[in-house]
């Protein structure tokens, strides 16, 4: 490759002929390239392991919050990291982290809230590409009309609607689908005490095995920032029996990542060119 100091020697030379910027923009421009490919390379060597987070798919025609991806949109993200990734259920995620198996192929997909789109829509997808998911579930209005705060900002004709317990259990018995606990109400835990953390997560996973018939052994913190949770939280989690919790921080896992404060990457709208830099920047 041309490096800069031939560049600087030939300058003059390539100024006569009009070619200078054209060649001194494109070394740049493969120079950038190149080390974006370096950087990704990096990642996977040093065993990274992308868990993603998506929340509503579906077809709406506005998303004031961004929680919604299209499920065209959904199917393109699949088939990309079912392309250069070997996507992994978060217990093979967890046994792999704790033998130190990791290869450096994984990823991981999970869903937060537990809203029926995740049933009808996702679902297929995943079972045309053969993907495992986790569906995180708050379990304080299964098969209703969802409510929360930010669920109100959209038009109410387009509002989704929570699992139902008929919808969980079906769920729960596909193979490639593991049901997660995401607190009973959804609450910020770093708001309160180690007691009422206990009762609001314990709830949600007394309700969901209820449901499923077997253990639920991951958690989601709700809202998912640094500042959504504590030492608390991780100790009552830990505490409860599950095997694993996630933040929602942005960040690529990796290999000696906290599996109680594992993070995760908060996926929106956007084209398998924007899901890719989410997973290389």
């Amino acid at each position: 490759m041309i490096n800069r100091s031939f560049l600087k020697k030939i300058k003059p030379l390539l100024v006569k002929l009009h070619i200078f910027n054209f060649l001194y923009a494109t070394y740049f421009f493969v120079a950038k390239i190149k080390n974006k490919l370096t950087n990704c390379v990096n990642k996977l060597t040093r065993e990274t392991v992308p868990v993603l987070l998506y929340h509503r798919i579906d077809n709406i025609s506005a998303d004031p919050v961004m929680l919604v991806v299209k499920p065209e949109t959904f199917e393109e993200h699949i088939k990309y990291i079912n392309k250069f990734y070997k996507p992994i259920s978060l217990s093979e995620l967890v046994r792999r982290l704790k033998s130190g198996s990791l290869l450096g192929d994984e990823i991981c997909v999970t869903f937060d809230d537990g809203y029926k789109d995740n049933f009808t829509n996702a679902l297929p997808i995943l079972k045309k590409y053969n993907t495992p998911a986790t569906i995180f579930v708050t379990t304080s209005s299964l098969g209703n009309q969802a409510s929360f705060d930010w669920d109100m900002k959209y038009n109410p004709k387009e509002r989704a609607f929570f699992l139902s317990k008929e919808e969980i259990a079906i769920l729960a018995n596909h193979p490639l689908i593991e049901i997660g606990a995401h607190t009973h109400t959804h609450l910020r835990l770093s708001d309160f005490s180690k007691h009422d953390q206990l009762k609001e997560i314990e709830a949600s996973k007394k309700i969901l095995e209820d449901v499923i018939k077997k253990k639920v052994l991951h958690f989601a913190y709700p809202f998912g920032a640094k500042q959504d949770f504590n030492n608390l939280s991780e100790s009552v989690v830990a505490g409860l029996g599950f095997i694993s919790a996630y933040e929602n921080t942005g960040l690529l896992g990796i290999a000696s990542s906290d599996v109680y404060s594992f993070p995760r990457i908060n996926i929106r709208e956007g084209s398998v060119s924007y899901l890719s830099k989410l997973l290389c920047n």
